[in-house]
């Protein structure tokens, strides 16, 4: 095992917590698949409306300008799209699912990457599984959007927590294992 491996996963039990939790996570997200889709679309307006309230505000107490006119402009379309946005929280959580697969297919290739990394370890080959099924989930993301739907966001991102999860606890369990033989 190099440095960087033990330095990151000198602790196990903090990988057996997370991986308990996101396992938790992800039976929860199962379970009510459309009110997770929805409250990330809510979220993202809220975001993007805070975020243009903040830069209209900082829009009118800079100088005036052209500057001016390009931020308040800028900060108008967001705090419309924000609006609209959670009038139609539907038409968010379509932009979240499509930004959902770009994360996924990201996600995959990283830890399909680490896994490589982390051969010294027994239970490396479920880092890779977990950045296989990431890519294939957001492969399957891809292909049905925008049909996928409220729901699928909601399932999507519950079995992704469910593998990381599993993922994490077999790390956790592989590095006291080797703990212990140090």
């Amino acid at each position: 095992m190099n440095d960087f491996t033990v330095g990151r996963y000198r602790d196990w039990k903090l990988y057996l917590f997370g991986g308990i939790v996101f396992i938790i996570l992800g039976i929860l997200a199962l379970a009510v698949p459309h009110i997770v889709s929805i409250a990330m679309g809510i979220l993202l307006a809220l975001l993007l409306l805070f975020g243009g309230i903040v830069h209209l505000f900082n829009a009118f107490s800079g100088k005036k300008g052209a500057t001016f006119v390009l931020s308040a402009i800028l900060s108008i379309l967001l705090i419309v799209a924000a609006v609209l946005l959670l009038i139609h929280p539907v038409y968010s959580v379509m932009a979240i699912t499509l930004m959902l697969s770009i994360y996924l297919f990201v996600q995959g290739v990283i830890q399909i990457i680490a896994s490589f990394a982390l051969r010294p370890l027994k239970s490396w080959g479920w880092i890779l599984f977990t950045g296989i099924v990431a890519i294939l989930l957001a492969i399957v993301i891809w292909t049905n959007w925008p049909v996928s739907g409220v729901s699928f966001l909601g399932i999507i991102f519950g079995i992704n927590l469910i593998v990381w999860g599993f993922s994490e606890i077999m790390i956790a369990i592989s590095v006291k294992s080797l703990a212990g033989k140090g």
